[in-house]
């Protein structure tokens, strides 16, 4: 696993949330998916768009769950992994995973920099944010 920064994306899945059991207990989880162009398509590069399921995990999903909705562009940081699985019917499929880490761009509408501030607050440690608060 390693440490991503991904821009220039936009969430192409309403974001879902839900609880999990983990070996500390339930944890809230909010999973949706991202559809990035990498940045080397202007400039001629033959690079493919791509697709990742990110997860947000407790606090955080839970202070996002009003900001995060289809359509919404974001950059965001995180842990990316590639999992390989295999569905029902048995095709070995391969998928990018991000563990969400840290929203460092977003609109800047006064809606987001109240979500934004109440984060803050609420877990008492900085969010990077582009918009000016």
């Amino acid at each position: 696993m390693s440490f991503a920064s991904i821009t220039a994306s936009g969430i192409i899945s309403e974001p879902k949330v839900k609880f999990v059991p983990t070996k500390v207990g339930e944890q809230k989880v909010m999973n949706f998916n991202l559809y990035v162009i990498p940045k080397n398509k202007n400039n001629g590069l033959n690079e493919e768009n791509m697709v990742f399921a990110c997860s947000v995990w407790n606090n955080q999903a839970e202070s996002f769950e009003k900001l995060l909705t289809k359509g919404r562009e974001i950059t965001l940081q995180g842990n990316f992994e590639v999992v390989r699985f295999t569905t029902k019917d048995g095709k070995v499929v391969e998928q990018n995973r991000i563990d969400f880490a840290n929203i460092v761009g977003l609109g800047n509408t006064s809606e987001d920099r109240e979500v934004i501030k109440e984060m803050k607050e609420k877990n008492n440690k900085p969010v990077s944010k582009t918009a000016k608060e």
